[in-house]
């Protein structure tokens, strides 16, 4: 397509290109299209040349950075830049380009400032660079932690170009992440001051400019507004979210902290207070997790001596399976536990199941190391592991080392699972065990931890403090999200009632905007009163963002409503039922159910099928799984997709290996059931784990899709 020359200048000159460079239209038209080409080294090349016919030509030069940047010039595009913010100093497209290059040499953060000072020149339209650079800053922020500020600029894009499907599924696919909070999927309030008060028009100025994402101009209208007016609480707000999406997480904190602080209603703060918590850059109540490495001696006193301590107890998994990158596989792999491993796991009480301290890896001597044990734990345990080893070995074993590998909050460390059952504990016991495990650490550990967040006071000291309440409330409100498990919401209502602090009520959503409730209220809600179109909107928008505790109270009520029925298809709502589930059982009852309902409407239940193979070589049902391998290849065998599942299944089960063939040891095959530890039964390590919730300063989201592909998903 020919260059329109009524078109705005691409180099960001505000004028039309007929009287910007009139006399550059043909050469731009052909430039055009070799940039189409992709002959960028030719295109580069040319633009040289006509720079010495036409210098300083901002569409020149701003093509020229561009070409130079892709072509891995940096240096060139910076000095192409530096020329161009000389002579144009608020020329978006120049700073645009020097975003990018800034964001390349110094982070995401600091390219944010530049694309600021570019979207704060452009006029009524945003030219195509400063919109590519916004979706290429975008992705770097969610690559170095700052998800609020890479969803600021993902909704950024969207108000741009609303017709873009591509950004609609990164949206949809990022709220649906289990890894990432509610708290930081969710709009804040953003309410307006009242009408009447008299700086009315200087916040609306101010919202004009949020409004087309000159943020950086906002903040700084908001913040002189708040000097003036500081217990006005929509300043406060408005000034949180625009700060979280400048990735300015202190500045976010400080203003969601002085909007907690006001007069507000207490669920309010409490949400506030709680992302607050989740995003502030200042590590708190962090344990470090570190590797322990020990110098082997004598090899054999090693052995010996771990062989006859029942507090070690050897990884049931082919050591061959624990090799990293830059290592070979270990000799020998262990737990090293807090007490004896009991004899069975039969009846066995939560109270008495051990703690894991540790995971200790065996290697031999290699070319340019020494033989050695590394062992994996949190700081809070070197000194227990230390005297273990040298309890069992004295003299196998030298002076050890350690690094710092990661860290985890005090939080995580109490609720995890890190619990070693005997290998013969049935599998129907777990959930129980987890659940008691929970409860212990939720009523009992957690309120008499000293926490460096409520100023080195234990909650149950701090509950007591009037001005600390809101914060002790927000970390149970954060504990609850990092469970997620059907029983914590009233679990944590009972530590509530232990701290004497209010306990979270039941919401009637008469007249309620379902879309304008806070995500974290939705399991709250009495779903029996919710209308119809009220029960439709809290159906999907707890669907798109994966709130799994809120789905399990309003998915059955859809089920139940007969308007529901030819709105939604009831066999996906009794497999993401399924999902929900806990308890293997009730896990099987709702796939039953999903494949009756496909069965009724005439769909295929490969998928349900599938997913019941999955549970049932968990439970290592050999005769109900290999019934169900044999229905899977006879009725969908030749459905797409079923087959390549299947294999992948029995691969990662260990019944075949990568040829396809049956493995050695795998006997009748799925029969066998596999072992526990290669289906990914949990029993033999630390398991059930809180659900980990990702936010700024933790692992960023990887978006990592399930190893299982089933029919009908992408």
């Amino acid at each position: 397509m020919a260059i329109d020359p009524y078109a705005n200048c691409p180099g960001g000159t505000g004028k039309k290109i007929k009287f910007c460079c009139p006399d550059l239209v043909q050469e731009l038209d052909q430039l055009h299209h070799m940039i189409e080409s992709e002959q960028r080294q030719a295109s580069l090349d040319r633009i040289r040349m006509l720079d010495l016919k036409f210098p300083g030509r901002a569409c020149l030069l701003t093509a020229k950075a561009q070409l130079e940047r892709a072509l891995g010039l940096n240096e060139a595009a910076e000095q192409t830049v530096t020329q161009l913010r000389g002579k144009q100093p608020d020329n978006p497209v120049v700073l645009a380009e020097a975003a990018l290059i800034e964001a390349d040499k110094h982070g995401a953060v600091a390219g944010v400032a530049l694309l600021q000072q570019a979207i704060a020149a452009c006029g009524q339209e945003f030219p195509l660079a400063v919109f590519e650079t916004i979706a290429s800053i975008g992705p770097m922020l969610l690559n170095e932690g700052h998800f609020y500020a890479f969803r600021g600029h993902l909704l950024l894009e969207l108000q741009l170009q609303p017709q873009d499907e591509q950004v609609w599924r990164t949206l949809a696919q990022v709220l649906a992440s289990p890894q990432i909070s509610p708290l930081m999927k969710q709009d804040l309030a953003y309410e307006a001051p009242a009408t009447e008060v008299p700086w009315r028009s200087e916040f609306e100025a101010a919202a004009l400019e949020a409004a087309r994402g000159a943020w950086a101009v906002a903040v700084k209208k908001f913040e002189a507004l708040a000097v003036r007016e500081p217990r006005a609480a929509s300043l406060w707000q408005h000034l949180a979210v625009l700060r979280g999406w400048l990735a300015d997480e202190a500045g976010m904190v400080e203003a969601l902290r002085r909007f907690a602080a006001l007069d507000v209603p207490l669920d309010d703060a409490v949400e506030a207070e709680a992302l607050a918590q989740q995003i502030d850059p200042q590590p708190y109540d962090h344990v470090e997790q570190v590797v322990l490495t020990f110098p082997i001696r004598d090899m054999e006193k090693l052995i010996a001596g771990t062989s006859l301590d029942k507090r070690i107890v050897r990884l049931g998994l082919d050591p061959a399976q624990l090799a990293g990158q830059d290592q070979p596989p270990p000799k020998s792999a262990f737990w090293l536990l807090d007490r004896p491993q009991p004899a069975t796991g039969v009846d066995l009480p939560a109270s008495e199941v051990p703690r894991i301290v540790g995971r200790a890896l065996v290697f031999g001597r290699e070319t340019d190391r020494e033989a050695r044990v590394e062992i994996d734990l949190p700081r809070d345990d070197v000194a227990n592991a230390k005297q273990l080893l040298t309890a069992v070995a004295p003299e196998a074993l030298g002076e050890p080392t350690e690094d710092v590998i990661g860290k985890s909050t005090r939080a995580e460390r109490i609720l995890t699972w890190n619990l070693r059952l005997p290998d013969d504990t049935p599998p129907t016991r777990v959930p129980q065990l987890a659940a008691d495990h929970r409860r212990r650490a939720l009523l009992d550990v957690w309120p008499q931890t000293k926490l460096e967040l409520l100023g080195g006071k234990t909650p149950t000291e701090a509950a007591a403090d009037p001005n600390q309440r809101i914060k002790v409330l927000a970390a149970i409100l954060n504990l609850e999200l990092m469970l997620d498990a059907p029983e914590v919401p009233e679990l944590a209502n009972e530590l509530r009632r232990q701290l004497k602090l209010p306990v979270l009520e039941t919401i009637d959503p008469t007249g309620v905007d379902m879309n304008a409730l806070s995500l974290l209220r939705f399991v709250r809600v009495d779903v029996k009163k919710l209308t119809d179109e009220q029960l439709s909107d809290a159906y999907e928008k707890t669907l798109a963002t994966g709130l799994r505790l809120a789905l399990a109270r309003i998915a059955p009520e859809v089920l139940e409503r007969p308007a529901m029925e030819s709105k939604y298809e009831r066999s996906t709502i009794y497999g993401m039922m399924a999902g929900l589930e806990r308890d293997a059982d009730r896990v099987l009852e709702r796939l039953a159910q999903a494949r009756s309902a496909a069965e009724k409407a005439g769909k295929s239940c490969a998928r349900w099928d599938l997913e019941e193979f999955v549970l049932r070589l968990q439970r290592q049902d050999s005769r109900e799984a290999t019934a169900l391998l044999q229905h899977l290849q006879s009725k969908h065998g030749n459905e797409p997709g079923v087959r390549q599942a299947l294999m992948q299944l029995l691969y990662e089960a260990g019944v075949i290996g990568p040829d396809g063939r049956p493995t050695a040891g795998a006997g009748a095959g799925v029969r066998a059931g596999g072992s526990a530890e290669a289906v990914g039964m949990s029993i033999t390590g630390p398991e059930p784990a809180p659900g980990k919730i990702w936010t700024p300063g933790g692992d960023a989201p990887t978006g990592k899709k399930t190893a299982l592909w089933t029919p009908g998903m992408d």
